[in-house]
């Protein structure tokens, strides 16, 4: 829903999906006739998408440089 003021609502399901919180900064995008909301990504949402990636003590270095580029 758009407020009066142009503010749009994000659902909580959606915001809980992303893992994403009051305060963090997203860009905006006009593709035809619709909008492209992403994340803009900074070094906190670029830690957070880390999480859960290493399993054990035994991760190589390798793979986890391959999963930071991501």
């Amino acid at each position: 829903m758009i407020e009066q003021d142009g503010k749009i609502t994000i659902p909580p399901n959606i915001i809980e999906k992303l893992g994403v919180a009051k305060g963090d900064e997203v860009d905006i995008e006009i593709i035809g006739n619709s909008l492209l909301i992403r994340l803009r990504k900074n070094s906190h949402n670029s830690i957070l998408s880390l999480k859960g990636c290493i399993q054990d003590d035994k991760t190589d270095p390798l793979t986890l440089k391959s999963i930071w580029k991501m």
